[in-house]
C-alpha cells in the first residue's frame, strides 16, 4: 500500500470530475443571493456575503471554458482560501473527499504542459479526476482583481444577504 500524500475535495462540472486540495477548501455552502460586481472578469458571477465577509463567486464552468451552467438554490459553492483571499467556486455538484498517493497522479505531460491550472490527472476506479491547482487557475491579473473584490470595504454586506 502506498503512502497517502494528499486529499482532494472532488466535484462535478459538465459531466466530468475535478478535485482541489482539501487544505484550500474552507467550507461548502448552497447557492445564496449574489450582488453583481461591476467591471470584473467574465467568470466572476457576483459577490456573496458569508457571515459578513464579501467573497467573489467564480463560475468554474465559465473559468474552464465548459459552457454555462444553470444555478438553483441547491447549487453548491466551494468556499476556498488561496493566496490570502477567499473565493467561492460555483460547481455542479460536490462529491467527496478522496485520498491519493503521488503514484495515483499522472503529472501534466506535453499535451497539458501549457495548462497552469492542472496539477495532474488521477485515475480512481476507472474514472479520471482532473486535479486543479487553485494557485495557478487565475492569472496574476485575475488574482489581483479577485483579491481587490474580496477586500471591498464599502459594500453594505447586509444588502448582499
Amino acid at each position: 500500500m502506498s503512502e497517502i500524500d494528499m486529499q482532494f475535495v472532488t466535484f462535478d462540472l459538465a459531466g466530468q470530475t475535478y478535485g482541489v486540495n482539501v487544505s484550500d477548501v474552507v467550507e461548502v455552502i448552497r447557492m445564496v443571493g449574489m450582488s453583481s460586481a461591476p467591471e470584473t472578469l467574465p467568470f466572476v458571477v457576483g459577490l456573496v456575503n458569508i457571515r459578513g465577509k464579501v467573497v467573489p463567486a467564480v463560475d468554474m464552468r465559465a473559468r474552464l471554458h465548459l459552457g454555462q451552467g444553470e444555478y438553483t438554490l441547491a447549487t453548491p459553492i466551494l468556499v476556498t482560501r488561496t493566496d490570502g483571499a477567499s473565493v467561492g467556486l460555483v460547481v455542479d455538484r460536490v462529491r467527496e473527499v478522496i485520498s491519493l498517493s503521488d503514484a495515483d497522479i499522472d503529472r501534466p505531460n506535453s499535451m497539458f504542459s501549457k495548462s497552469e491550472c492542472l496539477i495532474g490527472v488521477a485515475k480512481v476506479a476507472a474514472k479520471m479526476i482532473f486535479l486543479i491547482d487553485l494557485h495557478g487557475i487565475f492569472s496574476a491579473d485575475d488574482a489581483e482583481l479577485i483579491e481587490q473584490l474580496a477586500a471591498v470595504q464599502n459594500i453594505d454586506t447586509k444588502a448582499l444577504a
